[in-house]
């Protein structure tokens, strides 16, 4: 369900000659066996390289637990990158048996050399509770290190302990709405989908319905299934936007695509209850329209680098 993180080690064709390039776009390919034996000889960047190649199936066959084992040999040697790509394999089971505790070991050596999505995914494995004894405290002192250092999704996560407080952070949702709005102005559609639920239900002040539209608009929009089915019920009662129940066939009908469940299973009844037959083929021209307009973006390969 992953695909390849964006972070890549780039070798100078002068120093190692082992990455000859394609075209003059840019395209790469990996000369495997060269690579296997500068790795084989100690070299931690190598053995990254070649751990990488063969986490993505680059060059080679992909095959985690092999990735797995030069991603150690690199750890070993002090590499954050393999550190933090070491305990991606642990907390997800790929390539090695499952183990939280030992995820949070290697994230916390990389996150202790600085590494931003090492210190992000170790701040994620506290909040949860996974691997370490939960503690937002200790979390959100990992998320805002990760933030200052540019990982947007720890400007999330700020948010999310601060909305909900507890394990030894008070609940703040101005401060909660703050962090979110700074992860949804950098991209997160997870933020904007909460800020939305913020809006909506009024926590911490009075429902606000317009803003709880607009920012499951541009969650929806993005491609958030839980913003889109959000979004499809307030176009069925008309709460902050103008009341469409062809709209709320398009965003329910797009979440209900997703796999969300509450989309297939309120699409249905709302179908019958709210909808006319010009309804249902106004919510058929949106949904053509959309996708005639949209792709949804396959899913990035979250806490690897």
């Amino acid at each position: 369900m992953k695909s390849p993180a964006c972070k890549r080690l780039i070798f100078s064709l002068c120093l190692c000659g082992i990455v000859p390039l394609l075209s003059l776009a840019g395209a790469q390919t990996l000369d495997i066996a060269s690579l296997q034996k500068a790795a084989s000889q100690g070299d931690a960047q190598f053995q990254l390289k070649l751990a990488k190649a063969y986490d993505r199936g680059e060059g080679v066959a992909r095959d985690e637990a092999v990735a797995a084992q030069w991603y150690r040999k690199a750890a070993e040697q002090g590499n954050a990158n393999a550190q933090n790509n070491l305990g991606s394999l642990y907390h997800e089971g790929n390539g090695v048996r499952q183990d939280d505790a030992e995820a949070v070991t290697w994230f916390r050596k990389a996150a202790g050399q600085g590494d931003a999505i090492a210190e992000d995914n170790l701040g994620k494995e506290i909040a949860a509770g996974l691997g370490a004894q939960r503690d937002y405290k200790e979390a959100l002192a990992w998320f805002q290190k990760a933030a200052a250092l540019g990982q947007t999704d720890a400007l999330f996560e700020i948010g999310v302990i601060y909305s909900k407080g507890g394990f030894g952070v008070k609940r703040d949702l101005p401060e909660a709405v703050t962090w979110l709005r700074k992860a949804a102005n950098a991209g997160s559609v997870s933020a904007g989908n909460l800020l939305g639920e913020i809006y909506e239900r009024g926590l911490g002040a009075k429902p606000d319905f317009a803003q709880a539209a607009e920012w499951y608009r541009k969650a929806a929009e993005a491609g958030d299934a839980v913003a889109q089915y959000n979004l499809g019920i307030l176009c069925s009662r008309g709460l902050g936007v103008e009341k469409s129940p062809a709209r709320m066939y398009l965003w329910l009908s797009l979440s209900a695509e997703q796999g969300y469940l509450p989309a297939s299973h309120d699409l249905p009844i709302l179908k019958e209850s709210l909808m006319s037959d010009e309804d249902v083929s106004d919510g058929d021209r949106l949904l053509e329209g959309w996708r005639a307009k949209h792709t949804l973006a396959n899913p990035s390969t979250a806490g690897k680098e």
